[in-house]
């Protein structure tokens, strides 16, 4: 399959930065079977502000998969992690 992107809605779900996460059902599954597609992030809201779509890149890691989302006020990665049971946290690293 070739062409197009997917589209990974987190449904203006929000998430707390370095809170313990949100489960967001089928997320897990639609990475795992994205078929190499791009992955467009939407209705992303951190600490209660609304954030623009972004293109991601994903790694899998330990049975997660996570993907740089943006940065801090002191300039430090903000990731997102998406765990097998479709838990939806954002950390800094």
């Amino acid at each position: 399959m070739s062409g197009g992107y997917m589209l990974l809605d987190l449904h203006d779900t929000n998430l707390a930065i370095g809170g313990s996460g949100v489960k967001i059902k089928g997320t897990y599954a639609m990475i795992e079977g994205n078929y190499r597609k791009a992955i467009m992030l939407t209705g992303l809201v951190l600490d209660g502000v609304e954030c623009s779509d972004r293109w991601l890149n994903f790694r899998l890691l330990n049975g997660a998969y996570t993907a740089l989302i943006g940065f801090n006020e002191a300039y430090l990665h903000l990731m997102l992690k998406i765990e097998e049971d479709d838990t939806v946290s954002v950390f800094e690293e």
